[in-house]
């Protein structure tokens, strides 16, 4: 019986991701190419493999040393304890999960309705069939609808923030958020932006603060502006003792 066949998506810009230019520079395309097999080997393993980075080494015709600095050297993936995984992969996973069951009660309901469905056997197989079509489309647009790779969610904020400084530290500090709350950043970072005006503090403080979370919007734009006093010369000096 042939082995059931999924499909991920592989971002046309994954290659311009910060992390993935160290892991070519490093290891040239040879790395890029060891890295998304490793990625298919999750989708494969539900996203835990073991940290048996000799097995790795010599399924993909490279070195211990090699897969060792492309699973922890880049940021790429979440090393634990004696499995390593991807939060990437896992965001799709979980999201190809909840649109695959959502395509089967959707189908179920549909067709426990239909008072023709078990008529004959040949109708019976031909519901199947369609369930199968249906639930099959609907989990590869799910997968196509799951969570981007975490550099196109973050050139968004970036280019929302609009206080361009800092970016490896706001990026690393990117990759350690919940994919969950990207959406909720997104939202609050225009209002958070107006309502800080002048007085707009760098992003990797607004990431590190978790300021999204925030119940109140900053209120500096109103501000009260110090009262100075001014101090009023006189128009007149008294001669110094030298003068005449």
């Amino acid at each position: 019986m042939a082995k059931d066949t999924f499909y991920f998506t592989h971002d046309f810009n994954a290659r311009q991701d910060a992390k993935i230019k160290r892991l070519i520079m490093k290891h040239g395309m040879a790395g890029y190419g060891m890295f998304w097999s490793i990625v298919e080997d999750l989708y494969n393993n539900a996203n835990a493999l073991p940290t048996d980075y000799e097995s790795i080494a010599f399924d993909l015709r490279s070195t211990t040393e090699i897969v060792m600095s492309i699973v922890k050297d880049f940021g790429l993936f979440v090393v634990d304890s004696d499995t390593f995984g991807s939060m990437s992969v896992q965001g799709r996973l979980d999201a190809r999960a909840a649109k695959s069951k959502k395509a089967r009660d959707s189908a179920h309901k549909r067709w426990n309705n239909d008072a023709n469905a078990l008529q004959t056997d040949s109708d019976s197989n031909a519901i199947k069939e369609r369930i199968g079509e249906e639930s099959k489309s609907k989990d590869t647009k799910g997968e196509q609808e799951a969570a981007p790779l975490l550099e196109s969610e973050f050139d968004t904020f970036w280019n929302l923030y609009g206080k361009k400084v800092k970016t490896m530290d706001c990026q690393r500090e990117w990759y350690l958020i919940d994919e969950l709350e990207y959406p909720k950043i997104l939202e609050h970072v225009p209002k958070f932006v107006d309502a800080s005006g002048d007085y707009l503090c760098n992003p990797i403080k607004y990431l590190e603060g978790r300021m999204w979370n925030d119940e109140q919007l900053p209120d500096y734009k109103k501000k009260s502006k110090t009262n100075t006093t001014i101090l009023k010369l006189p128009t007149k000096y008294p001669k110094n003792s030298w003068e005449n």
